[in-house]
């Protein structure tokens, strides 16, 4: 819920997106309306062991196109988590990988982060060490902010 305000303007704002997004959520409360649309997420069933609403929040990531409201007018969907912001405007990124997917027949994309391709800076030197270093870190988010304000 932190994160969604900010990852949403940053998505119209520096990502120059203007179509339709939608929201997977517990609470459509937390949606801004002007913003996005929230697609309310079936209730979870009991709690088992180790198993938590994130885990049960994730299988959605598979199922999109099942329980998106999609209309004809939208043939592609690109999927954010809300802690990823981006950089630039996402059209042209967007409008590349629905033609790489198109020309091999494809009927996804993915693209690995870190990897220079696509457009995007490759900052795999850096962050690999960050990552290393903090995956023993009680406080992950503050070592990483600080390594990188470095």
């Amino acid at each position: 819920e932190v994160f969604l305000p900010l990852s949403l303007n940053n998505l119209r704002r520096t990502g120059g997106w203007r179509g339709d997004v939608f929201v997977l959520t517990d609470n459509p409360k937390c949606v801004p309306e002007s913003m996005a649309t929230s697609v309310l997420l079936p209730k979870p069933p009991p709690r088992q062991g180790h198993y938590s609403f994130s885990n049960y929040a994730k299988k959605f990531k598979m199922m999109l196109l099942e329980v998106l409201p999609l209309r004809s007018e939208h043939q592609h969907v690109f999927y954010l988590d809300t802690d990823v912001f981006v950089g630039r405007p996402v059209g042209p990124f967007l409008f590349k990988a629905i033609q790489s997917a198109a020309a091999i027949g494809a009927t996804i994309s993915l693209f690995r982060e870190g990897t220079g391709k696509n457009g995007q800076a490759d900052h795999s030197e850096r962050l690999d060490p960050l990552y290393r270093s903090t995956l023993e870190s009680a406080d992950h988010r503050a070592l990483i902010k600080a390594q990188l304000d470095a």
